[in-house]
């Protein structure tokens, strides 16, 4: 699980939370905290979340949320699930409900999106908490495949879950589906190749001359 502060993506220069006109700096706590859960950036978990209709203007649906994702949502409850969730709680003494969302460990603790730090749970007051099987369809990344999806672009945390998946699988089609060069191109690239086979032709005999010189001169010093 990585730390994000939400407060750390204002408009500008980021895209604005969802289809409203919030930010993720002033409204974007649970989408904070499921970035937290999934290693995935803010802005970029924005622009996912928009893209697979989790949102209502700038509100974000749990259910939507789960399957823009590949996780189970389980539904709300208002004890502790006793494993990870996202729990809703009151930010302020203030009269009403000051609504803010925050990620619940398993050992009692949050993760703040407003803050970006583990606090303890006593911070706020518990009103709900929003369960999800997080453990579902997820695998664990290694480092070496962690740089070959950067190089598609992708920036994933330690594990991959089914909606990441998703996206490289409709990564790989779109290259797959991807149009041919024009022939006029691939006529330059032979044309290239032809002239780097003729260079290296025309340079194997000054090498070869280089290393029999060589030869020699070690047979002279010795």
């Amino acid at each position: 699980m990585k730390l994000y502060n939400q407060r750390n993506y204002p408009n500008p220069p980021y895209a604005k939370l969802g289809f409203g006109q919030t930010t993720i700096a002033s409204h974007g706590c649970k989408l904070t905290s499921f970035s937290m859960i999934t290693e995935i950036d803010p802005p970029t978990l924005n622009e996912q979340f928009k893209k697979d209709g989790a949102f209502v203007k700038d509100l974000l649906i749990d259910s939507k949320i789960a399957l823009s994702l590949g996780f189970e949502y389980e539904g709300i409850q208002t004890h502790h699930p006793g494993k990870i969730s996202v729990a809703e709680v009151d930010m302020s003494p203030s009269p009403g409900k000051q609504q803010h969302f925050v990620v619940s460990l398993a050992n009692g603790n949050i993760l703040d999106p407003w803050t970006g730090t583990e606090r303890p749970e006593s911070t706020y007051p518990i009103l709900n908490y929003r369960v999800f099987n997080f453990n579902n369809n997820t695998m664990e990344l290694t480092k070496d495949q962690k740089k070959d999806l950067a190089k598609l672009g992708f920036e994933f945390g330690d594990n991959l879950n089914s909606g990441e998946l998703d996206r490289l699988i409709k990564k790989a089609l779109d290259l797959q589906n991807a149009p041919t060069p024009p022939a006029e191109n691939c006529d330059v690239y032979k044309q290239q190749i032809v002239e780097k086979d003729a260079r290296i032709a025309e340079l194997e005999p000054k090498a070869d001359i280089g290393n029999r010189f060589m030869e020699v001169s070690k047979m002279a010093v010795q």
